[in-house]
């Protein structure tokens, strides 16, 4: 049995850097066919990221993202999706609350969890951002858009925690109605917020949120998966190393719930891009750069096993990542294919001692994107926006699954496989 993926990624790099120039030079292609290599992981077919959550069901463009998750699955082999924002205002889960009470409105929820679920895609559940109702300073926001609404970043204690771990509670209770109690076990994953440095009140705040909000879903079922903290590549080791600070809370802190120490955590996430600043060997991550995803993933392997560590067991995720994390046309260019074939050929061959992370997630499936950036004007493309497929028009609907450069590769890699 020989491995074919390295010949296919090969392909997929000389493709994506194929140029009128380079017509005119002379490339040789080595395949060494009698090679055995260790088997492959495909950890980059576990996620894609969606934008925020209500862009499943509707968007700015008067459409949702729910064929652009269908293309994903069936061509790329995508099987988790991840979004901003399933508590906030725009999906209108919580309409009203009381010291005593909540008034929650499932109708727009269901719908998004429906729309991935029906492409046979599981959920990370990311638990964000605030709802007004619930909100200690509903004008404490962060800088982005969604549907008009900026979200809200401001610890959920109007009416104090218990409220708050009420709604987990529920949240955990009307899902396992819904999808059964073993799905929502054993495939659906409950990530506490999104990169909380900036989009919560700080990440001291944010240990006691993940904590009140752990207790209220595990209140509801012990057994469903929770993590996080989902932070920024420059967060995770260097300055506040959040990673770290959510283990040691994890280990020492008293559960709102059971009174004793620990607080449950079952895998951890974080966030990397091409051009994240950190700085390892005198060299600093750039745009394109892949070697800055292999380097933060051996530091996170590195720093689990160290013996004030060595008790988390979980797994760790890559949940949001791309070429570079900025607004410029880097995304849409063909360099993109290259780098995702360096970086999953990077993560792959580091041998038993760093085995790829049990998740990567490309940021994001399509460019309908709303979170503040290209979006005036109904066109097909605008420069710049973080997709892998373009938003498409309604004048012309091929354009609705037409794919930028990067997205090939993934396909290809998803395909390749033992033969």
């Amino acid at each position: 049995m020989k491995h074919t993926y390295l010949l296919c990624m090969a392909m997929v790099a000389f493709f994506a850097v194929w140029s009128f120039e380079a017509q005119a030079k002379t490339y040789n292609l080595t395949v060494l066919a009698d090679r055995q290599t260790q088997e492959w992981n495909k950890f980059y077919e576990k996620g894609v990221a969606t934008c925020h959550q209500y862009t499943l069901i509707d968007s700015y463009w008067k459409r949702g993202v729910g064929k652009a998750l269908q293309f994903g699955h069936d061509s790329a082999g995508f099987q988790y999706w991840r979004g901003h924002g399933i508590l906030h205002d725009d999906v209108g889960l919580v309409k009203a609350a009381t010291a005593n009470s909540l008034t929650l409105d499932w109708k727009n929820f269901d719908r998004v969890y429906d729309t991935g679920r029906a492409v046979g895609m599981y959920p990370i559940c990311e638990i964000s951002t605030t709802p007004a109702a619930l909100a200690q300073n509903a004008s404490s926001t962060i800088s982005a858009s969604f549907n008009g609404r900026s979200p809200i970043k401001s610890p959920p204690t109007k009416y104090g925690w218990d409220q708050w771990m009420a709604l987990m509670d529920s949240i955990v209770r009307h899902v396992e109605e819904r999808y059964g109690v073993d799905e929502v076990r054993n495939k659906w994953y409950f990530e506490v917020w999104n990169e909380p440095n900036w989009w919560y009140a700080g990440f001291p705040e944010y240990l006691t949120l993940y904590s009140h909000t752990v207790a209220g879903l595990k209140r509801a079922d012990s057994l469903i998966r929770v993590g996080g903290p989902a932070c920024q590549g420059n967060y995770t080791f260097t300055l506040d190393a959040e990673v770290s600070k959510l283990l040691k809370h994890c280990r020492t802190a008293t559960n709102p719930v059971t009174g004793k120490a620990g607080i449950p955590i079952d895998f951890i996430t974080w966030h990397v891009y091409g051009d994240n600043p950190i700085t390892v060997g005198g060299v600093t991550g750039s745009i394109l750069n892949a070697n800055t995803a292999a380097t933060v993933h051996r530091m996170m392997i590195d720093s689990l096993r160290s013996s004030e560590y060595s008790w988390f067991k979980g797994p760790s995720f890559n949940d949001e990542t791309g070429p570079t994390s900025r607004v410029p046309v880097q995304r849409d260019m063909h360099q993109t294919a290259s780098w995702l074939a360096r970086t999953v050929h990077l993560l792959n061959e580091g041998g038993p001692d760093y085995p790829p992370p049990g998740m990567y997630g490309y940021w994001t499936i399509s460019d309908i994107y709303q979170e503040g950036m290209n979006k005036t004007g109904n066109i097909s493309f605008q420069e710049g926006n973080y997709g892998m497929l373009l938003r498409g028009t309604p004048n012309y609907p091929p354009l609705l699954g037409y794919t930028k450069a990067c997205f090939p590769g993934l396909s290809a890699a998803s395909q390749a496989g033992r033969i």
